[in-house]
């Protein structure tokens, strides 16, 4: 294992930037596994403190916060991605904004509004080469926004697993994808793709709200 100093953000760290392994079989087959790492990124929070006198609260916000905290379990929302996520760039850790594609209704009410979004992450984000190409991005949605308003919520994925683009046709005899271990809360999504992948308005998947 090779050591040098890596620049993320502001710093330069001494992280490991080459690991290699190489393994000899008593039948004298011989496998040689290599990692590199580059482009690592940081990941900072923020904090804001708010001294307003609560009797100046603007109360469209609380009413906002009102109706998204009454979202009951198992609403159903479409959404799409946007902006897209490209593996050649996105990485495990970066946030992820899901668009709503439809209003939801309820007893004649609008529960979810197309202008709502959801807030999420990428947890996963992996490329197998054995024993065929495939691509694994799990993301999970922790928050709706209304309004420049956020408000924590629980989702659980309806539509995730398999979403090969070949058809089912040209897939006969092949191994169907392993569906690894879902994160809690998370979809988890297998694509059977070669090169680049990209998650774009073309991607859609549906979600639930769930009880905290």
């Amino acid at each position: 294992m090779d050591y040098a100093y890596l620049k993320i953000g502001a710093g330069d760290f001494l992280l490991p930037s080459r690991a290699g392994m190489t393994v000899l079989y008593r039948n004298g087959e011989e496998s040689q596994n290599e990692k590199r790492y580059s482009n690592c990124r940081e990941f900072t929070g923020t904090s804001t403190l708010i001294f307003d006198d609560p009797a100046e609260t603007d109360p469209r916000s609380e009413q906002t916060k009102t109706a998204l905290k009454a979202l009951p379990p198992k609403t159903r929302v479409r959404v799409r991605i946007d902006p897209p996520i490209s593996t050649e760039t996105a990485a495990a850790g970066d946030t992820i904004t899901g668009v709503v594609e439809r209003d939801v209704h309820q007893k004649g009410q609008v529960l979810v509004h197309t202008t709502d979004k959801l807030r999420g992450r990428i947890l996963r984000l992996e490329q197998f080469m054995v024993p065929e190409p495939r691509w694994i991005v799990a993301i999970r949605f922790e928050a709706i926004e209304r309004d420049g308003i956020e408000q924590p919520m629980i989702f659980a994925p309806l539509d995730d697993g398999d979403r090969t683009r070949l058809p089912r046709t040209s897939r006969r005899g092949q191994a169907q994808p392993v569906i690894p271990e879902r994160p809690r809360g998370a979809g988890v999504f297998v694509f059977s793709d070669l090169g680049r992948l990209v998650l774009d308005q073309k991607f859609h998947s549906e979600w639930e709200t769930r009880q905290h």
